[in-house]
């Protein structure tokens, strides 16, 4: 009995290990759809300093910031100066966030904006509210892991911003 059992173990230990392999990245999460993009005029681009883990690998903001505003500008999609933003309604904004800890990574685009509520018959407005968003977690050693992975993002967001708003 004791052969049996130890080869039983034994076998679960391989299972285990065929069982547990790490995929380079999970599928995208999402939230909001399309019709929260419809009549924004344009947006603000903001790019969340990345951590030491990023840029210990070689990736820094400033490369984040021109990778989105470039696939932005090739949608079509007007990128406010600050001046616009300023004086636009809602302060439409799409934020890029990544973390890197070890060699796990996550990704997050999200487009936020002033949202009001009506609480007890009074309309209470709340800022940098997340409207729509994506997001996908992977693990990773290269930069250009993470900038492809913001670029997939990024054509979802422009795909469901021309979706929302046609070009005429």
């Amino acid at each position: 009995m004791d052969g049996a059992k130890s080869g039983d173990d034994a076998l679960r230990r391989r299972t285990l290990i065929v069982v547990v392999p790490i995929a380079p990245s999970v599928p995208v999460l999402a939230w909001g759809s399309a019709d929260v993009l419809k009549s924004v005029p344009g947006i603000k681009v903001l790019v969340i300093d990345v951590p030491r883990g990023a840029t210990d690998i070689g990736l820094t903001t400033e490369r984040l910031q021109t990778v989105t505003e470039l696939k932005l500008r090739e949608s079509g999609i007007k990128i406010l100066s600050q001046d616009e933003w300023n004086k636009t309604p809602g302060g439409p904004t799409l934020v890029i966030a990544v973390n890197i800890v070890g060699v796990g990574c996550s990704i997050d685009v999200s487009f936020r904006e002033i949202v009001f509520v009506s609480r007890q018959g009074k309309a209470v407005a709340i800022p940098n509210s997340e409207t729509w968003g994506r997001s996908v977690a992977g693990t990773t050693h290269t930069p250009e892991f993470v900038v492809d992975r913001e670029k997939e993002l990024l054509d979802i967001f422009c795909n469901d911003w021309l979706k929302a708003n046609p070009r005429q």
